[in-house]
């Protein structure tokens, strides 16, 4: 089977300000999304019918938020309040096919949310400001699974074919057996999230802070289901707590600037992809996490025209607690965390026959060694890699012309985006594990014409 992956979308936005007074702003945001896809992939790359997959999937979105802005206490306190809305509803079916069996996967999703948010910000005097916000969610998601068994090839191949030890091939029902229940499955997530924050200028050219937030990514379904279970695998809601201080700072007559901030981040019910106990990956509560580390960002602006731009992060992540049936251990690695990362870029502008500005810009990335799946496979593992990037870009002086040429990823870098792997599990000994590369160099050209 060839691969393809095809994504049409359709995608409309709009935003209306209305400005009451001088102390009050009414702004809506509204937008329309419709997407249209089609994927197929042969996990086994051979001319073997193994392993495929053939999906199809509609869906479309509306949000509409809704925000009051203003100040009060003469200008003393900013705030904001606000109503957010969300629905989408889809269908996402697959065909799978596997040497002893093929089904259909997938189903249909309906889901919603409505949040209430509000938050302000008062300056008790020159130095001093707090900042405290609050945000209540609902969300609901709801799952109608389309799934059964299309075909039962399973006495046609040899156990040790399929990756199976003796007496260990699962048994495979008849085909137009239901590999979920046809019923509507839902899941309703009620959350309350604070923020608060405290910010002091010590001078004009320093400000300290320290904020405190929690939040929640929402729970929901495993879509994909092999062998047959008797209802549709959700998962729970991830939490965090997050802990930041950090400073900002500028000098030089503000030709350099300079940011930094430590976090601490505390995860409960933390969300991972994994095979310990299905053929199909299911999307489990794995248990908690600790991620803490450091970012510093400069600008500098050396001499006219010079623009020099860095950045170097830290992050040390580690699982504090580990649900055994998800296959984790405690000392495995958290998804696509390198523990050093950093930037520099170096810029230079000069005017062009009083027509415009052209600006060369050279990019740097580095980032450290990192896992792709949960399970840090050693064939999804990704070693400590480089980018270089390199633009030029003309803006006419009346802004209403751009143009720009890039060169991205020069040295060609094939670095692992994601990665998928079979080594755990009942399939343990299929040995399928698959990668999705980075393009490599890539070169694009831009053109754009303001007409305001």
């Amino acid at each position: 089977m060839p691969a393809k992956d095809e994504l049409d979308v359709l995608g409309l936005a709009g935003t209306i300000e209305w400005e009451v007074n001088s102390n009050l702003t009414v702004k809506s945001i509204t937008s329309y999304r419709d997407t249209d896809s089609e994927f197929s992939l042969d996990e086994d790359h051979s001319p073997l019918t193994i392993a495929q997959v053939l999906s199809d999937s509609t869906h479309e979105q509306f949000t509409q938020e809704i925000q009051l802005l203003g100040t009060s206490f003469d200008d003393k306190l900013n705030w904001i309040l606000g109503a957010y809305y969300f629905e989408e509803e889809g269908a996402y079916l697959e065909r799978v096919t596997f040497s002893p069996v093929d089904f259909q996967s997938g189903g249909a999703v309906e889901n919603d949310s409505l949040a209430f948010f509000a938050q302000g910000t008062y300056d008790f005097n020159d130095k001093l400001s707090i900042t405290l916000g609050l945000r209540y969610t609902d969300d609901t998601k709801r799952f109608t699974p389309d799934q059964f068994i299309i075909a039962n090839n399973n006495a046609s191949v040899p156990p040790f074919l399929l990756g199976f030890g003796p007496g260990l091939v699962p048994p495979i029902p008849p085909p137009g057996f239901l590999l979920l229940p046809n019923t509507e499955a839902k899941i309703s997530v009620q959350e309350l999230d604070p923020m608060a924050s405290i910010g002091y200028q010590w001078t004009e050219d320093l400000l300290t802070y320290f904020t405190y937030s929690e939040g929640f990514k929402s729970g929901g379904f495993t879509q994909r289901v092999f062998p047959p279970l008797a209802a549709a695998p959700s998962f729970q809601p991830e939490f965090v707590t997050v802990y930041e201080a950090g400073f900002k700072w500028q000098g030089f007559d503000n030709r350099v600037r300079l940011n930094g901030a430590f976090f601490f981040s505390d995860y409960e019910d933390l969300q991972i992809v994994s095979q310990a106990n299905s053929v199909a990956p299911l999307v489990q509560n794995a248990g908690a996490a600790e991620v803490k580390g450091f970012e510093l960002d400069l600008q500098a602006v050396p001499a006219e025209n010079w623009l020099i731009e860095g950045g170097v992060g830290y992050i040390d992540g580690e699982y504090t607690e580990v649900d055994p049936g998800t296959g984790l251990g405690i000392n495995n690695k958290l998804v696509k965390t390198p523990e050093w990362s950093g930037t520099a870029a170096l810029a230079y502008t000069w005017d062009w026959a009083d027509i415009g500005t052209i600006t060369p810009r050279v990019d740097l990335t580095y980032r450290a060694s990192y896992f792709s799946n949960a399970i840090n496979s050693s064939t999804t593992a990704q070693d400590a890699f480089s980018l270089v990037n390199l633009g030029v870009t003309f803006e006419s002086n009346d802004g209403k012309w751009m143009f720009s040429a890039q060169g991205r990823n020069l040295t060609n870098e094939r670095y692992i985006s994601a990665g998928y792997s079979e080594q755990n599990g009942p399939t343990a000994n299929l040995g399928i594990s698959e990668v999705i590369r980075d393009r490599g160099r890539e070169w694009s050209l831009n053109l754009r014409r303001s007409f305001f």
